[in-house]
């Protein structure tokens, strides 16, 4: 019996060369996946020619340049790493504000101009640091998503949907959800550092589900109605990684 083979491999898609790891085993089709490091991986059955790879690569050569890129992009728009430190850098509604640390009797955040003011006790305490950091950025995101609720409220009511429930949670994937039976809206706390024109159409999204829960042309006929760009700031949601700061 044929042992599982894994090598690394290169192939030419539409002028970009990919590398791709391959890997021979006992599956009964050809797989394809991109990793959200933007790695790719294939997996065939053991006796599939070079031919056969070739041609299934670039069948899906669209998608896997597609991915490479959109990773990519993710990659480079992720939050610099920092420990909320005089001269951190934290991106809020997509501007980046420049972290000044205070001593205070009480931990909070208050912004001035492009300045972040963290108040904390003890200035080296990062655990202090990031507490009044995230109080500040939790409360600014529902100062933001409530007043575009309220817009969208006015907007959807004559549709005669109930008037939801807003909600807020941490999300690995998605940036906000509709639970339509209940008519609650939950909203990722991720939010905070994308621009208003992006959250403001997850806001409308979300709305939108009130009237379509799925995903369908008539759902997105719906969100162009009050959004008629929404597939550029869908786009631009897309670049941004979905975690809180």
């Amino acid at each position: 019996m044929r042992q599982t083979t894994t090598t690394q491999q290169k192939i030419l898609l539409d002028g970009k060369t990919v590398t791709y790891t391959l890997t021979r085993k006992r599956v009964k089709n050809l797989n394809l996946r991109v990793r959200a490091d933007g790695t790719v991986a294939v997996s065939v059955p053991m006796r599939t020619t070079e031919r056969e790879i070739k041609a299934f690569l670039e069948k899906h050569a669209a998608f896997i340049l597609s991915a490479i890129d959109r990773f990519a992009k993710k990659q480079k728009n992720a939050p610099i790493p920092h420990t909320f430190g005089d001269g951190d850098q934290l991106r809020i509604l997509g501007e980046d504000l420049r972290i000044k640390v205070s001593v205070g009797s009480k931990i909070c955040g208050a912004c001035s101009g492009k300045t972040l003011i963290l108040t904390v006790k003890d200035p080296t305490d990062e655990a202090q640091r990031r507490h009044a950091a995230e109080q500040w950025a939790t409360a600014k995101l529902s100062e933001v998503v409530s007043a575009i609720c309220e817009r969208a409220w006015r907007n959807f009511a004559p549709y005669g949907i109930p008037r939801p429930t807003v909600k807020y949670r941490r999300m690995t994937s998605r940036w906000g959800s509709c639970n339509t039976r209940r008519a609650v809206l939950t909203f990722n706390y991720a939010l905070v550092a994308a621009p208003i024109e992006a959250v403001e159409y997850v806001v409308y999204h979300e709305f939108a589900h009130l009237l379509y829960p799925d995903h369908s042309p008539a759902f997105y006929a719906q969100v162009a109605v009050f959004i008629p760009d929404w597939k550029a700031r869908r786009a631009a949601l897309k670049a941004l990684p979905c975690k809180f700061l």
